[in-house]
């Protein structure tokens, strides 16, 4: 396997993929089948796969190539299976056929076997017909070269059963995150579609990476994705107004993000410098006193959380330990040192109480740009695809794991 970086990727198994092609055959029929030519004529040509098509991650055997026909005519296909990339089996199930002007049919309700590999072409994800098995027992010297005419069409309904197979652009807040195809690949199980964020080369090396099997349809999400979006949301945590305290806005601040999924780790720090002229606990120096320094300790400060579920419309977490932190005051002219006194005396502790209070095992959400899902056009139609229901999330491998069930719309 190439060394390839990655910062997501879906894996789906032949059980989440049949199930979505199911319902795309039972919403879309007429991308399963279709006609050329006047009904009748000589250069008539129909087809219909009657059932959904089912899919099979992985190559095929040997025995089974060896029967097959590439695109060009060839049994044996001219080419072997492609070693790199990810190869499946489509089986176009209970499929007719007929060719010209006879009204039999020429593939009579039978399974047609197509062999594809999807691959990451420039960023994008393309789906390749390699070739096709079908059992030509009982047919004569014309049916076997009328076959060829059908061929085209065949390995076109094959194509849309994998139409949907893409890598989307993720949006939240008014942050785009566009992710370019970078590698495909099938386990034992699954058909893994992995990508890099535009631009970044941050990712996690896929080499050896040890990709979940449990769950029919997973996705991961890379730390440097997850610390994307949750920047707006931890960068609340330095800024809050408290009642009765010399201050309401922490400025200045550089917001460090470090994002660990396996512990739920977000880490900020920073130092403040904080214009006094608002309230603060004493009222006879309630004028403008200039500028107090205001620093933080510690400079790091850990803040454990949860990514507590996921739904088509936001992302549900929950802040459950804010490390304690304190402020230390120091004057800028002696005028000031009777004041950064009691400050340090009775104020040390008022921001990292303001946070706790506002933010510890409290549930908050980071709502979507858009509804999570995506859409694709095939042969004029619009499908679209989206989670069945709320998803699962947890920490795998550095990376945060979703899982659950999606649905044709």
């Amino acid at each position: 396997m190439p060394n390839t970086s990655f910062d997501f990727a879906v894996g789906l198994n032949s059980k989440a993929l049949n199930s979505a092609i199911e319902e795309l055959h039972a919403k879309y029929r007429d991308l399963f089948r279709g006609s050329e030519g006047q009904a009748g004529s000589a250069e008539s040509a129909s087809w219909d796969v009657t059932e959904a098509p089912t899919v099979q991650v992985g190559p095929p055997s040997a025995g089974d190539w060896g029967r097959a026909t590439d695109p060009d005519g060839n049994t044996p296909p001219s080419k072997p299976v492609p070693s790199d990339g990810a190869v499946l089996r489509i089986t176009l199930t209970k499929t007719d056929a007929k060719v010209g002007e006879s009204t039999r049919n020429l593939i009579d309700h039978k399974d047609v076997d197509v062999y594809a590999s999807v691959s990451a072409v420039g960023g994008k994800i393309g789906v390749t017909i390699l070739a096709i098995r079908l059992d030509t027992s009982g047919m004569n010297r014309w049916d076997k070269g009328a076959l060829h005419v059908m061929l085209p069409h065949i390995m076109k309904a094959a194509s849309h059963s994998m139409a949907g197979i893409a890598i989307p652009s993720i949006k939240m807040f008014d942050i785009d995150i566009s992710l370019a195809a970078a590698m495909t690949l099938t386990t034992g199980s699954h058909l893994v579609v992995a990508a890099q964020q535009k631009g970044e080369l941050v990712g996690g090396a896929a080499d050896d990476f040890k990709w979940p099997t449990d769950q029919d349809l997973w996705i991961l999400i890379g730390s440097h994705i997850i610390e994307t979006f949750m920047r707006p949301e931890i960068d609340q945590l330095a800024r809050w107004d408290h009642e009765n305290t010399y201050y309401t806005e922490a400025q200045g601040r550089d917001i460090a993000v470090t994002y660990v999924p396996e512990h739920g780790d977000v880490k900020f720090d920073g130092a403040l410098t904080i214009p006094l002229g608002v309230p603060y606990p004493m009222d006879a120096w309630n004028k403008d006193m200039g500028v107090i320094k205001v620093f933080m300790g510690p400079q790091m400060v850990n803040v454990t959380g949860e990514i507590s579920g996921i739904s088509s419309t936001e992302a549900r977490y929950k802040i459950t330990k804010v490390q304690e932190f304190w402020f230390e005051y120091r004057a800028t002219f002696v005028m000031q040192a009777l004041l950064v006194e009691y400050l340090n005396y009775h104020c040390q502790s008022v921001g990292f109480d303001a946070v706790k209070d506002k933010w510890v095992n409290k549930e908050s959400a980071i709502t979507f740009g858009t509804p999570l899902g995506y859409s694709f056009t095939v042969d004029g139609q619009t499908v679209g695809i989206r989670p069945k229901s709320d998803l699962d999330t947890c920490g795998y491998q550095g990376m945060q794991m979703i899982s659950g069930e999606i649905e044709i719309h």
